[in-house]
């Protein structure tokens, strides 16, 4: 999944290596309206609709792949 959500992401960010461990704002620096965008093509391309209570705690790449993937079962 990494990948798949690594290419999406990619369409946001340029420039920066994306990495598991990765921090939207801090390491890659998207803006609040960019991480809303690619939130969107997530549930799309996953069939989800993420709740935004468990997005607070979303910060790092791997901790959005390990929510979609607690929301696709």
């Amino acid at each position: 999944m990494f990948e798949r959500v690594k290419e999406i992401l990619s369409y946001y960010v340029e420039g920066y290596e994306i990495t598991p461990d990765s921090d939207f704002m801090a390491d890659l620096k998207m803006l609040s309206l960019e991480i809303v965008d690619f939130i969107i093509d997530l549930e799309k391309e996953y069939g989800i609709r993420i709740p935004e209570k468990k997005l607070a705690k979303v910060k790092t790449v791997q901790q959005m792949i390990d929510l979609v993937e607690s929301l696709k079962k």
